[in-house]
Parts: structure tokens; sequence; C-alpha cells
């Protein structure tokens, strides 16, 4: 099976739409002084702004708000654990002892090391994917690398553009630097990077695997909570994060969430466009599994970024402003709700690449009675 070509549309309509209103609004309102588009990029200027109690409350109430939901469908999931294959755990430690080594080498300074030493990172999440994989097999699931090679693959590059989209929102947002890179050229810089960043939507493509194989489903598949929004809400949503996005260069420090934000709602406004369905359409049945489980994919990928990052040679640090008051590693803890939009992201590029929707003519003709949110 190979991509859906229509799925790759939407992506790429959706991160062109993230780039370009703040780069209109550098063309119409001028740039400001602080932002640079050098490569490897430069350090902040300015430091983030002091913690507001207002937004530290609200964030505050929505995470609690979120954890205390996702509890309550996680206890809903609580099914028999599938059951290992004989001798999986041997085939799992040898799996993971790239994984152990790739680990001791990232935190570590070995002189032998060399170059490398800056490349561990990417080989840490390598080793990773192979070990996810091995589980989910073991488990007696189908593993996404297995299962259909050429997709996941085609998760790589899709996966380095995708990110490099987001690098740019991030010279408006400010939110995120690297260290340690200013022996870089522009062009090993590109390189260097691409490698790592392409390996976020196979990261969060496993990870969804083994969500969905130690999870059974909910016992009530269908909440009585369900989420219809019309066409006409789809398109104003995602109207009023074009004109945030376009304000991001101006005020970075209060607008920088939308950098999360608007991908969900740009894509699913292209899907309504298109009358393409999209997992995100299943809300309006009651069907959350799928985008807890990417939202979940998110939050379990973000920590283990976070956690490798820590005393990697390549690191990068954070600017949060208003609510940088604890950290769990680099990240501040509020700012971990950002890798539930992220994670919901990754989930509709994945979804799109493994699989095909079908065509607005050959959409079912009763899909508007079970998919109102297409009207």
């Amino acid at each position: 099976m190979r991509g859906d070509p229509f799925g790759m549309m939407r992506t790429g309509g959706a991160l062109l739409l993230l780039a370009a209103p703040p780069l209109l609004c550098l063309c119409t309102l001028g740039t400001p002084n602080e932002i640079s588009f050098s490569l490897p990029p430069q350090a902040f200027p300015h430091p983030a702004q002091p913690a507001n109690w207002i937004a530290v409350g609200g964030l505050s109430a929505l995470l609690l708000v979120l954890g205390a939901l996702t509890t309550r469908w996680l206890c809903s999931c609580c099914g028999k654990f599938p059951k290992k294959r004989k001798g999986s755990v041997w085939r799992l430690l040898l799996a993971g002892l790239p994984l152990v080594g790739f680990w001791v080498l990232a935190w570590n300074r070995f002189g032998w090391m060399g170059a490398f030493q800056f490349h561990t990172f990417t080989a840490l999440w390598l080793s990773f994917l192979i070990f996810a994989n091995v589980w989910v097999v073991e488990l007696g699931g189908a593993a996404p690398l297995f299962r259909n090679s050429k997709n996941y693959f085609l998760l790589f590059p899709t996966s380095a553009v995708m990110w490099w989209s987001f690098e740019l929102l991030n010279r408006f947002s400010q939110n995120w630097q690297y260290t340690n890179l200013q022996d870089f050229s522009a062009t090993t810089y590109v390189l260097f990077a691409s490698l790592s960043f392409a390996t976020v939507l196979p990261a969060i493509s496993v990870v969804y695997s083994l969500l969905d194989r130690i999870l059974s489903e909910p016992r009530n598949t269908q909440s009585s909570f369900t989420l219809r929004l019309k066409s006409e809400e789809v398109y104003a949503l995602s109207g009023a994060s074009l004109v945030v996005l376009f304000l991001l260069p101006r005020y970075p420090d209060q607008l920088y969430p939308i950098v999360w934000i608007a991908p969900v709602l740009l894509y699913f406004a292209i899907s309504r466009l298109f009358k393409t369905p999209c997992m995100l359409d299943e809300l309006a049945f009651g069907r959350y599994s799928t985008v807890v489980k990417y939202s979940l994919s998110g939050i379990l990928c973000g920590f283990l970024w976070e956690l490798w990052n820590l005393y990697s040679l390549t690191q990068w640090t954070y600017r949060i402003s208003y609510v940088g008051i604890v950290h769990l590693f680099e990240m501040p803890l509020l700012g971990y709700l950002g890798y539930v939009p992220f994670g919901i992201f990754c989930g509709l590029v994945i979804e799109s690449i493994r699989s095909p929707s079908p065509t607005p003519a050959a959409v079912p003709t009763d899909l508007e009675d079970h998919f109102p949110l297409l009207l």
C-alpha cells in the first residue's frame, strides 16, 4: 500500500498555511530586530517573561481536568494484558542492548567518539524505534515497521519536513534553542538536524501501536459526550488561528501556544473542505480512543525527548513565558500540555499515510448521515 496522496496534500496544505501568516506579517509589518533566520539558529536575545499566576492557574486546571478524563478513560480500558510470546523477554533484551548502549554514549563524553558524539541522540532514537517495534511484535501486535515497511519509511522524510515547519514557527515564537552548534556550517546543520527531525513521526507511530496493543478498547466504545462541529465552525476556528499566526511575530510571548493548536485546526479544516474523513470525525460519535492514544503517544515521546536531551552534547533549552515555574527536565511541567495537540497532529499525518482516505468522488452517499461534521 502506498501513502495516500490526498493525505499528503492535506499535510502539505496544513504546513503551508502554518508558515504563510507569520511570513506575511514580516512582509507587511516589517521584521522585528530579534527575529533571525540564520543557520544554525542564534541564541534568543531576550529572556522569558516571568510567571503569570492567572496563566499558571488556568493551565494547571486544564492539566488536572485532562488528567482526570484520561485516568477515567484508562480505567475503562482495563482489559486482559496481551499474552507474551515464548522467549519474548530474551528478544526484548537483545533489541534493547543498542538502546542502552547509545544511551550511555549520549550521556558521556568519550574522547574516541569524536564527531559522532553529536549524532548519538539520533542513534538513540533509531535504536528505540527498533526496540519498540520488536516489543509490539512480542505482544502479538502488528508493528508498523513490519506491517507496512514502505509507509513506515515514508514517515521519516515526512517527519523531517514537518518538523522544519515547526522550526520556522519557532523563529517567531522563540520557545526553544539549541546549544553546542557554533562549529556547524549551514549545510552541515541542515543535514544534521534533518536526521534528528526524521525520527519524530516514526516514534509517535510505534508508541501508538504499543498503546493500541497494551490497552484494550473501552468497555463503552462510544461516550455519551460527543463533539460535533459544523464545517462553518471548523472554518471559523481555523481562520482565527490564521489571524493569531499572523500576529505571532509581533506578540510571541503571548501567542506562542498557537504553534501547537493551529496545525490540528488547519488540517481539520482542509479535510472538511475536501470532504475527506479524518480521525477527528470520530469525536462526533463519542469515539475517543484513537485521539486519546495519539495524545498519550505525544506525551510519552515528549517525556523521552526531554529525558534523553538532559545530558546530550547537543541540547535544546526553553524560553517559555508566563508558565515556566516548575520544570521536569528542561521543559516546564505545564509545557507538556503542548504534546497533546502535537501528538494529535502527528496522528493525523500518520493516519493519512497509513490508511488512504477515499477521494471526494468515492465518499459513500450516506457519509453525510454518519458524519454530520462534513456538512
